[in-house]
């Protein structure tokens, strides 16, 4: 999603992660004034602000905190009936992870085989809702881009880990909507809290797979394949993808269509 007229929102799946990448940025009229067991996976995100958690009762929560900080790193771990407790522990602050693993005693007595680490995060969202994840780790990445921050939200992990069901969510249930959906709907509803602001959002689907470039709307009539090979340029705006279809959206409507072209 872009926020200005010369930057593009880039909506990257590919093997082994989905990226949801936000310029950030608005122009202002010039009359106004300014404004396995189980499987885990990294939500990593750009941002200028921190998650603090508190506990009321049997309830988790966040909430956000200024800081200096600008990546931060969260776990979620996909729900199974069967969960590995003698192998995955959780820190008492839900900000830590520790992995222990038997050691496999046919390497015989001298072993020094590896079978413990631990991992420090900014939370552990274990058995989190869509809409837990979404406030913890998007919810403030969006806002910021509005505000003129650029914002990156990856999520990695092995095939079957749920990436796309966190990026993207399922079609089923209305409430287990991803955060790509989740965010469409935030900037335009931020867009409506800004009349006096002038603010075009262009929208655009990129996959990477095997170090070559897809682009996901190709397959709309008036779009069509692209002639030459898209291909990562540089220049004094910043990074982009020469060749990308990029599309004006003036409506969440007209988003979504986008959105469901490339499921």
């Amino acid at each position: 999603m872009t926020i200005t007229s010369n930057h593009h929102f880039l909506s990257t799946c590919s093997v082994l992660g989905s990226v949801l990448d936000i310029v950030g940025g608005f122009k202002r009229d010039k009359s106004h004034s300014p404004c396995s067991q189980p499987a885990c996976k990294l939500i990593w995100e750009v941002k200028s602000t921190q998650m603090k958690r508190h506990k009321n009762g049997n309830k988790q929560y966040f909430t956000r905190m200024g800081t200096r900080k600008k990546v931060h790193a969260f776990v979620r771990v996909k729900p199974t009936d069967d969960f590995a407790h003698e192998m995955i522990r959780y820190g008492d602050d839900n900000k830590s992870i520790d992995i222990h693993l038997k050691k496999d005693t046919r390497r015989g007595v001298v072993n020094n085989q590896q079978t413990d680490w631990s991992f420090k995060l900014d939370g552990v969202l274990h058995d989190a809702s869509q809409d837990l994840v979404y406030e913890t780790v998007a919810k403030d990445v969006i806002s910021q881009a509005l505000n003129g921050y650029n914002g990156t939200i990856m999520c990695y992990g092995q095939t079957g880990a749920g990436k796309t069901y966190t990026m993207m969510g399922a079609t089923e249930n209305y409430k287990h909507r991803g955060i790509l959906p989740r965010a469409l709907q935030q900037v335009f509803r931020m867009i409506e809290e800004r009349p006096t602001h002038a603010i075009t959002v262009r929208v655009s689907y990129l996959e990477i797979y095997n170090e070559s470039l897809f682009d996901l709307l190709s397959t709309l009539p008036y779009v069509g394949p692209s002639v030459t090979p898209m291909t990562i340029v540089e220049n004094s705006q910043g990074v982009f993808i020469k060749g990308l279809s990029v599309h004006l959206t003036s409506q969440e409507e007209d988003a979504f269509s986008l959105l469901f072209e490339v499921r």
